[in-house]
């Protein structure tokens, strides 16, 4: 079961791509790939990194520079048991062609909101008892969500990441970088990753 919340945990971009620093792209071609990539992606119920629960995330695209990103963190294998639910939505810059994984980008994601819920005692138990944003004196409850965006270490929070598309799948999947690389977190700039996840999001 996994407990504890992994602020700016990155794991999937759509409006990412629509930025286009310096790609030359007019504004129609803009618009077009930007109504392309639209919608909803999902990246399936998978175990965690730690091997103690699983998670489910869903990417909602609504910007050109900025989207939304729902994380489901569960105790079963099909993510319907639910542990903690994070709902992001991060302002997004796209830089150059990352020098590894061939074909992938740079990408930089800022924390702007964060919502937090956690759907169970234990996990609630852990934030309390670890003081996680209950300055003030604001305890967390089981099943309650909680704004904490202007928590210290939370709001403007950055990840360091990759993006790389299969054109090839159809439908085309997204697959981000592997922030649980060793040395490799997304926390700095020099500690972006050099390869992305196994598990591709889709578009559904």
């Amino acid at each position: 079961m996994t407990i504890f919340l992994r602020v700016g945990y990155l794991t999937s971009v759509v409006a990412v791509l629509a930025i286009f620093p310096g790609c030359g792209k007019d504004e129609e071609e803009k618009a077009a790939f930007l109504a392309n990539l639209h919608g909803t992606w999902i990246q399936a119920c998978r175990a965690t990194a730690d091997g103690a629960g699983y998670i489910k995330q869903e990417v909602i695209s609504f910007g050109e520079d900025s989207m939304a990103l729902n994380q489901t963190y569960a105790s079963d294998a099909e993510c319907l048991t639910k542990t903690l639910e994070n709902k992001f939505v991060y302002s997004l810059t796209l830089g150059g062609a990352a020098s590894e994984p061939a074909g992938s980008t740079e990408l930089t994601a800022k924390v702007t909101k964060l919502l937090v819920t956690p759907h169970i005692d234990a996990v609630t138990n852990v934030y309390n008892a670890a003081n996680i944003c209950t300055s003030g004196g604001t305890q967390w409850v089981t099943a309650e969500e909680r704004d904490i965006s202007s928590c210290a270490g939370v709001g403007d929070a950055s990840q360091y990441t990759l993006i790389s598309i299969d054109e090839q799948k159809k439908p085309k999947e997204i697959y981000l970088g592997d922030c649980d690389q060793s040395g490799r977190d997304c926390s700095l700039p020099e500690k972006r990753p050099t390869k992305v996840q196994d598990s591709p999001f889709q578009k559904q």
